[in-house]
Formats: structure tokens, sequence, C-alpha cells
């Protein structure tokens, strides 16, 4: 059993009643109800996936299994299977597990002892089975229900039947290979005649021995000879596939054909593959040399195709592969002679452009003229080296030549002719001033403005405007995101609508450098490039990128930023590629060239759109000193008991193409309900799962990043224990029924004693609020009683003395009035800061010195912690506090001009606040008589603060409040 991994062998063991009886295997039948047969030379094997077994029926020599056509047996058809024997034809009844044998001899009731190798279903009107033998001849017989009303027999050769072994029907021919050559019958005209073999260059003789017909999904008939090998006929063309012996054909739902020979195992022919073409200018049995070096491609404008490889130019075509030098450019090839070209460009005019090692740059015009640019060219069309790399063609026809360790040159074309060459030998630009070697070059136009970028070795990435001569490198020293100084191609594209160059380096991965905003980005190993080395870069009609590595090929999705790669088992000439080796042509054609040829595709013709079928195919589950095992198919749910928590599950992608390449997610619903990359992983572990319904899910996608559209999955039940169970449940319902039960009336309880301590918190806040209206109250009535006292005692007050003191009596009770208001939004609020509490205090003190003769100041030390949460009944009692202190400083000290408010705190968190006045003074030694003080400081005690008043006559008072903040 193969599952595109590897093969779990079954084999036979006569002392195991569950195993295969033999080891022999003849022929595999699956029915429609996914149960697999297996017929042996000892009989039919019926396998029994669950466990992995065997049960055996005896029969004699089984060639072919297979149900009956369900449209000519509809209620039989589930129900039989059709079994070709050694001794006969028989139907075997599935159900009650009997056969039947068939008669095949109008003159033996038995059947007789005909051996039977194949037979065919014909469609018509009537079921007619045609039934192969090994020396009866080829039979016809005609059923009406379960009875044959007709029987025809045609022998292939009068003197000796030969023995026919396979069958195959296609377009009403029945296709007939037997032990003497093969053989085709009309069906409309019942006329035998043998095929007669035309293989061009390969012997076949015609009684060759077909062992086995096989018609494909294309109807192309594969024919499998015995010492002769296998064969494929499409439409009047025969062609040989390979030389072995041929036992059993079939292909797969992926197009894939598999072929079982004598002696060289099984084959496996991924016709997929062959979508990536491969050329080779020489033979491609030549190893280990470097002839099939391609190091350039190019189409030019009337279609044909140049190939740059070590030993000069070679021309191409994507039909007819390799072609013979037109006669108008071979006086040119002849010239170039046996060099490496590196690179082509053509320009509006028609003219062709090669660079070249070891002998310069080569112009070859429409009519095939050719001029050479060397070092030993005449002056002012002479080239500082004479190795050429590269070549960019600007918007102004002129060429830009890059050259090895010879730094840039540009040859000033007009109409065609190259008036002089410009060497440009202020790019010195590495600390040691070495010429620069420029391997690609590119060009850019945005808004009018025309830049040369270059692709140096060790010095990065050069930017330089064509009009100053003005330079710009970029390099792992200024660009952090840029891996390697060493860049090996260019290519200028646009992504989302912003201009992009594209870097391939050395050893640093692709690099996407945004011209808008000059960012760069890149791509390694770790996101899915094949290599760290980038030879070139192509971008398909899809906007993928493409780049040829020393590991393959990958595909970039800029969009999805996903990478696809390719090697050698997809059709790759290698998996090392060569330097700015590849091409797109009109067509959209990709053409990469490598060390042991060129590889040249379609970009949609290479991804495989074919998602591969997901299975489940075992789970392993593990208890504390026990391990079971389940195979698929799965009864569903599994159901395991709590102490068989843990699970592992495997899985398989069954897409045979690139098996290698398959990547999985899974999810397990009940454990997390995000799919998670398994990446090619196929065996995932869940431990110590908690009881309950899990549904394990697992999709998975073939090598091009197609996903299968539906998951797998397989429900999982881990059963609670019995302490978790119904029963269980019921009994904690009704513990916890007796418990809540008894909390409720230690609640109600508890609720009176709260109802208690509310009142007394109650009357407190009431005594509080009688003391607030003391301070707050007092203060502004005694000077309202103050101002009109002073009204009074005048005997003759001025009009304008007595508008001032009515303004103070209108301001005094605003005060009041506010005092008031401030009073109740203490009370409402539920939180303040620091920076409230200030506010707070300044307008207060703002509002009791509004006078002219007092100086107040306000020093904040605080500002770095201004939004520092203090509790509501902290900045209350602050407040209260202070207003007391500042209104006592109004009434008592009427001498004072300066009053000073600091606020500061330490770094251990001590908030401390500071009233100084400069006023009279007071005595502290003896008791502090009146109700203000004393509340005072038993309101900062209520804070766990402290309140220290330090007093001297004549030097004023001081009052300082420290707490900590919470």
């Amino acid at each position: 059993m193969y599952d595109g991994y590897g093969f779990k062998v079954f084999r036979s063991n006569p002392n195991d009643s569950l195993a295969l009886k033999s080891a022999s295997i003849t022929c595999i039948y699956e029915d429609s109800d996914n149960q697999l047969w297996i017929g042996t030379l000892n009989g039919l094997n019926k396998f029994v996936p669950v466990k992995q077994s065997f049960k055996l029926y005896k029969f004699y020599d089984i060639s072919k299994i297979a149900e009956l056509p369900p449209g000519y047996f509809p209620l039989a058809a589930k129900k039989y299977l059709l079994l070709a024997t050694g001794v006969g034809l028989y139907l075997f009844d599935r159900n009650g597990e009997k056969a039947t044998r068939i008669p095949l001899s109008q003159h033996a009731s038995a059947g007789g002892t005909i051996q039977v190798y194949d037979y065919l279903w014909q469609e018509g009107s009537r079921p007619v089975l045609w039934v192969a033998t090994k020396k009866n001849g080829l039979l016809r017989l005609v059923f009406e229900g379960f009875k044959i009303v007709d029987r025809q027999t045609f022998l292939l050769n009068e003197n000796k039947a030969p023995s026919i072994r396979t069958l195959a029907s296609k377009h009403d021919t029945l296709w007939i290979g037997t032990s003497q050559g093969l053989f085709y019958l009309p069906l409309k005209t019942s006329v035998l005649a043998p095929l007669k073999w035309d293989v061009k260059n390969n012997f076949l003789p015609p009684t060759a021995f077909v062992k086995k017909l096989y018609f494909d999904h294309q109807g192309r008939l594969w024919i499998g000879v015995m010492r002769y090998g296998l064969f494929v006929r499409n439409g009047r063309i025969l062609k040989k596939i390979n030389n072995n012996s041929i036992l059993s054909i079939y292909q797969d739902c992926f197009n894939i054909l598999w072929v079982g020979t004598s002696g060289s195992g099984l084959l496996k022919y991924p016709f997929e593959k062959l979508k990536f073409n491969v050329y080779r200018p020489f033979s491609k049995s030549i190893i280990n040399t470097n002839l099939n070096h391609i190091w350039a491609i190019w189409q030019d404008r009337s279609g044909l195709y140049w190939l740059g490889t070590n030993h000069g130019i070679r021309f191409f075509s994507p039909l007819k592969k390799r072609l013979e030098i037109p006669p108008k450019y071979q006086k040119a090839a002849k010239q170039i002679g046996d060099v490496q070209v590196r690179m082509f460009r053509e320009d509006k005019m028609g003219n062709i452009w090669i660079a070249t090692l070891e002998s310069g740059l080569f112009q070859i015009k429409p009519d095939g003229a050719i001029h050479n640019f060397s070092v030993h060219s005449e002056a002012g069309l002479r080239l500082p080296f004479k190795s050429v790399y590269s070549l960019c063609i600007d918007h102004r026809q002129d060429v830009w030549i890059g050259l090895n360790e010879g730094g840039l040159s540009k040859a000033v074309v007009h109409n065609g002719e190259v008036r002089s060459i410009l060497n440009f030998k202020n790019l010195n630009v590495g600390p040691e001033k070495k010429a620069l070697w420029v391997i690609d070059i590119a060009e850019t136009v945005i808004n009018g403005i025309s830049q040369i970028w270059l692709a140096t070795w060790d010095y990065g990435l050069i930017k330089l405007n064509p009009q100053n001569g003005k330079i710009t490198v970029f390099n792992t020293n200024n660009a952090p995101h840029l891996l390697s100084n060493y860049i090996l191609s260019l290519h200028v594209s646009s992504f989302d609508s912003r201009p992009v160059l594209w870097l391939g380096t050395y050893g640093g991965g692709l690099t996407k450098f945004d011209l808008t905003d000059f960012s760069f980005t890149t791509y390694t190993e770790k996101d899915g490039l094949a290599n760290m080395v980038v030879y070139a870069i192509l971008e398909d009609d899809n906007h993928h990128i493409w780049l040829s590595t020393n590991k393959g090929l990958s595909r970039f999705n800029p969009a999805t930023q996903q990478f696809t790669n390719y090697a050698v088992c997809d059709g790759l000439q290698s998996e090392e590629f060569n330097l700015n080796a590849a091409f797109k042509d009109a067509d959209g054609r990709l053409f990469f060239g490598g060390v042991n040829g060129l590889n040249y595709f379609m970009p949609g013709e290479v991804i495989n759109a074919i998602p591969p079928k997901i299975d489940i195919c075992k789970v392993s589950v593990f208890g504390k000193s026990k391990k079971e095992v389940l195979y698929a198919p799965f009864i569903q749910p599994l159901k395991f008991d709590h102490s068989f928590n843990s699970f592992e599950i495997e899985f398989v992608a069954l897409h045979y193409l690139s098996p290698q390449k398959h990547k999985y997610v899974y999810q397990m619903e009940g454990w997390g309900n995000n799919w998670i990359d398994a990446g090619k992983n196929r065996k995932v572990t869940f431990l110590n799962l908690n009881p309950g319904k899990y549904v394990f899910k697992v999709k998975a996608c073939n090598g091009d990043g197609v996903w299968a559209k539906r998951a797998a999955s397989i429900q999982i039940i881990v059963a609670p224990p019995f302490w978790k169970t119904g029963w269980a449940i019921i009994f904690y319902i009704f513990g916890i029924g007796l418990l809540l039960f008894y909390l409720h009336r230690r609640r109600l309880a508890q609720e009176i004693k709260i109802a208690r301590v509310k009142e007394q918190e109650r009357l407190q806040t009431r005594q509080e609020i009688d003391e607030d209206l003391h301070n707050e109250i007092g203060g502004n009535v005694y000077k309202i009683i103050q101002a009109c006292k002073h009204i009074l005692r005048s005997d003759k007050p001025e009009y304008l003395e007595l508008l001032i003191a009515i303004k103070k009596i209108l301001d005094w009770a605003v005060n009041l009035e506010y005092g008031i208001k401030e009073l109740f939004w203490e009370v409402k609020a539920k939180s303040c800061t620091l920076e409230d509490l200030i506010i707070t205090l300044k307008l207060n003190a703002d509002l009791i010195f509004e006078e002219d003769r007092y100086d107040l100041q306000l020093l904040n030390e605080i500002q770095d912690s201004l939004q520092r949460p203090i509790p509501l009944k902290l900045r209350q009692t602050i407040t209260s506090i202070f207003k007391e202190g500042m209104t006592n400083i109004l009434k008592h000290s009427t001498d004072c001009k300066n009053i000073i408010l600091s606020l500061r705190n330490t770094e251990d968190d001590l908030l401390e606040i500071i009233l100084t006045d400069d006023g009279a003074g007071f005595d502290v030694t003896g008791n502090f008589s009146g109700k203000g003080l004393k509340s005072m400081i038993n309101k900062a005690k209520k804070v766990n603060g402290q309140l220290t008043i330090t007093s001297c006559r004549n030097y004023g008072t001081t009052l300082i409040f420290r707490v900590k903040l919470p």
C-alpha cells in the first residue's frame, strides 16, 4: 500500500489466520462500497481495514475481479462480483459469500475448466460479455438476466489458438492482446484482424506477447508487451516508452500512469511534469560537461529565438527545438566564434546587441552585418575591459554596458550607429577604489526622470543619474533590510501601482525595493524561497515573480506573500541555473537557462490545479499504560474512556505528482477554533484532552498551493469520569441546594448587621457635613456681618464707598453659593486626581484672598504625577482642612500680607501640603481653643494623615499636612 510517502507491505503468513495466504498477487479491485478485494493464486482475499487483516475465500488463480455493470443488473450490481479464474468464470455473492460458476461452453453445464484471463462488458441494448481465455479463443456471451441466451467464439488462429491475455474497448472497437500479437475487432462488423506494427527504429515482431491493454483518460491506448516494453498509440501514431516487460497498467485520478513490470518494479509516469519543457543544445547523454550551459535567451522581432552558450550563439524554436543557423547570420555566428555569450538585447532599429566574455560587445544588424567593440577598437569606440556581463538599452536607445571589473560604459547610438563609447571612471566607489563588476543593469523612468540602476558584486545597488552623473549607493551599511552586497539580477515591476525594483542576490535571497519610499523588504528561505542565491527574475502575466536559484525555480505571489518551489522531479533541467539567463517571450512563455540546458514553459500550464484528496489514516490513543491503534475507515464517533485522553492522528494527502511538497493545516473543534499550520508534518498529537466532544479536521494543498475544498474530519468523544456523570451532577445539585439555603440564612443575618453599620455611617456623614457647613458658610457669613458693621459705623459714608461695600457683600454671597455647590459636588463625585486637588485648592485660595493686600503664591512641585488618582475622601478632607486654614488667616491674621501654598511628593509616595502666612501668629503651647483647629486635626487623622501647626507671635503661622498616597 503506497500513500505517496512510503510503502506498507502486507505479507503472507500461513500461521496467521488474518494474514494473506499467498504472496502471489494477481489483481486488486475496489468495489462501489470502497471494499478492497485481492486476487491471488490461492484465492480471493477481502481486506478488513479496521483490523488491517484479510479474509480468505478459496478459488484458483484469480486474474480479474469486477462488479456487474449496474445498467444491466441494477438489483444485483452491488451484490455480486464477477471473478475470472484459472478454472472458469464465477459469480460471487458478497452477502451470502457463495460462488456460482457461469457455464462458458454449450457442451458442459459446469463450464469445463476453461482458464479465463480477462473479460469486458460491451455497451448495448443487452448485456454482452467478452471473455478472454487461454486456449478457447475469444468468447462472446449474450445475457438476459443471469441466463446466457447466445454464445459466439472467435478463433484468432485456426492452426494454433493464441492465448488471449487482455481486452480493451473504445469507440466501438474491441482491442485484443494475445500471446501472438495485437488484434482488433470492429463491433459493428465483427471482422477480426491483426494490427500491423509500425514502429520506426524500434524492432517489434508481429507476434509479440501483449500482456496488458489500457485506455487512459485522454483516450490513448497503452500497450504492455513482454520483453519489448511499453507503447502508447495515439490515433495512428505508435510510440515506444521503455524496454521493460509490462504486466499491468493503471492511471489514477491525478492522470499519473502506473506501470507494473517484470524485474523492474513499479514505474510512475507523471505526465503533468512534462509541461516544464527541456532543451539541450548538445546530446543529453553528455554528463559533467559545460556544453549544455545556457547563459542568455532572446526572441527577436521576427520571432527567432537566440541562445547564448559556452560555445557561441545557437538558435532555437519551442516547436522544432534546435534550428540551423539562418543563412544571413552564419557569418556573424562564425565571427563571434566559440566564446561564452552572456546577454542579448535588441533596439528599436532591430539591431541585436550581444555581450560576450573575452571578446567584448557585438552588434548584429538586421541584414546580418556585424560590428565588434572591444579593447582593440579604435579610440572613442574602445571598451576598457574585454569581458561584458550585462547590457541595457535605455529610452534614448543608448546602450549601457556592464563590465567584469571594468566598471560601466555607455555606447552613444544614433539611428542604429555607435557614435562613441563613454567610460564612467568615476564609479570607483569601493574603499580601495577598485573598478566595479557590473552584473546587471536596469533603467527606470518615473515622472519623466531617467535613472540607471546597477547590480554590482560586493558594492551593492548603485543608482546613477545619467543627466548629471550623480551616484547613490545602497548597501548593507545604509539599507539594513538588504542582506547582501552581491546583487546578481534586477527586475523593474509595479506592485500595487507603486514602482518596484526586485533584486536577486547572492546569499541574501530576494529583495523588494520600493522606489516610492526607498524601503527594502527581503524574502529568504524562512519565508519559503527555494534558495538564498537568486540568479534571474521574471514576471508573468499574472504578476507572479519567477526566480531561478541554486535549488530550482521559485514562484512568488506578491499578493499572498507565498512561494511555490519546483525541482528536478518537476521536470527542471537541473537544480542549478545560470546568472541572468532568463527571458519572457511575446506569448508570455518563460525561459530559464541552467547548467544542463534550457527550461521553457507557459506559467499557467505548470501549475497543478488538481487538489489532493485528504485522508485520516490512523488514530493512536494513549492511556496511562495502554495504547490502542485504530485504522480507517473509522466508525464515528470514536468514543473513549476518560483515561484514554491523548491522541496521535496521522493523515495523508493523496496526490502522487509531488507528494513531498504537500502542506497541511488542521483544527480541533472543542480544543481550539483556529486553523493551525502543520507544514509538511503528517502527524499531530493532542495530550490530556478534557472530557468532551471534539471534531478533528485537516486540509491539504498540493505543491502549487491549490487547497482541497473539503477537509477530512473525525469526531472524537472523551467520556467523563464517574464523578462527572449525570447522576453525580444531580447529587452535586442537591448538595449545592442545601449549601445555598444555609448561605441564604447566613446572608440575611449579615444584611441586618450591614444595615446597622450603614446607619452609623449615615449619622457620621451628617456630622461631617455639619462641620463642613460650619467652616464654609461660617466664614462667608462672618464677612457679610463685618461688611454690614462697617457700613453702619460710617457716619456719612460716601456713595462710592457704599457701592464697594455692597459689591463685597455680593461677592461673599456668591462665594457662599459656590461653597454650597462644591460641597454637593464632592458628595456626588466618584474619582479625582492630584491635578483636581490642586485646582480646587487654588480656586478656594483665590476666592478667599481676593483683596489686593494679599500676595498669594502657589508652588506646585508634583508636575510628573498630576494624573495620579487619589481617593475622593482624601480630596474632600484636604480641601476642607485648608479651606478652614485659609479662613482662619483671613479672620485672625489681619496684618498678613504674604501667603504661600506649596505641594510636593517624595519618592516614598508621601504627599506634603504646606500653608504659610506672615501674620501675627499665636501661642501654640497651650490647648487649642475653638471648634475649627480641633476639627482640622481630627479630619487629618481620619484619612491616616498628620496635620502639624506651628506658629510664633509676630512671625506667622504654618500648617503642614502629610499623608501616604495609596
